[in-house]
C-alpha cells in the first residue's frame, strides 16, 4: 500500500543545524515564519551530508502541521 500525499503541505525553509546521525536530522527555519523553528526533522537519506550545510536553503514535506515531528527534509535547493 503506498500512502499519498493528501493532506501534506510542502513548505520552503532554511537549514540552521544539521546531525549527520544516524539518523540525519535537521533543524530548519520554515520561510516567512521567523519565529518556527523546527528541530530534529528527519533528512531524506539521498541527500549529502555536505549540501546541508547552515543557511542551505531546503523543501520540508509536513504530513501534520500541528506535529512538526511528522514532517522530513525532501531535497535541497538554490
Amino acid at each position: 500500500m503506498m500512502l499519498g500525499l493528501a493532506g501534506a503541505e510542502i513548505r520552503r525553509g532554511i537549514v540552521r543545524a544539521f546531525t549527520a546521525g544516524p539518523p540525519p536530522v535537521a533543524t530548519v527555519e520554515l520561510v516567512g515564519a521567523v519565529t518556527a523553528h523546527l528541530a530534529g526533522i528527519p533528512v531524506a537519506l539521498e541527500i549529502a551530508g555536505a549540501d546541508m550545510t547552515a543557511g542551505a536553503l531546503v523543501l520540508v514535506v509536513m504530513f501534520d502541521e500541528h506535529n512538526p515531528l511528522q514532517a522530513v527534509v525532501v531535497a535541497v535547493y538554490g
